[in-house]
């Protein structure tokens, strides 16, 4: 929809469940978490039309653990799966998980502007890590 609430239409029709959109910062892709109730998910990117839609990576979780977050290059998200933090490429191609279990529980990532820093919530019991 315009940012003035006109507009509104679906982007896609589905018969999953689809949460936690984002716009990626050009505007040309959006990601978000896709899945049945109750039942493991994946996070997934597409273009802003609704077409080329691809997986980026499989969640295991019944709910995303808050939204994706994209860097600013466009070219990579950060995503919590698990309690921990990945990485992936918008692509597809390649997904890193940069915080393990021992370091606590965390959810909710945010990319920081210039794309140096996440920020996440949790429970941290070491040191926090950085892009």
């Amino acid at each position: 929809m315009r940012s003035d609430g006109g507009g509104a239409h679906p982007v896609r029709r589905d018969f999953l469940e689809q949460a936690c959109p984002r716009f990626s910062p050009d505007g040309s892709k959006i990601s978000f978490w896709r899945g049945k109730a109750a039942k493991p998910g994946a996070y997934f990117v597409m273009n802003a039309d609704g077409r080329g839609l691809r997986r980026i990576v499989n969640a295991r979780d019944r709910f995303p653990w808050g939204c994706p977050s994209w860097f600013p290059d466009g070219k990579r998200i950060a995503f919590a799966k698990d309690y921990n933090l990945y990485v992936a490429s918008a692509d597809g191609t390649n997904a890193e998980q940069i915080t393990d279990d021992k370091d606590g529980t965390f959810y909710r990532p945010a990319v920081s502007p210039d794309g140096d820093w996440i920020v996440c919530d949790g429970d941290s019991r070491t040191a926090a890590a950085s892009s």
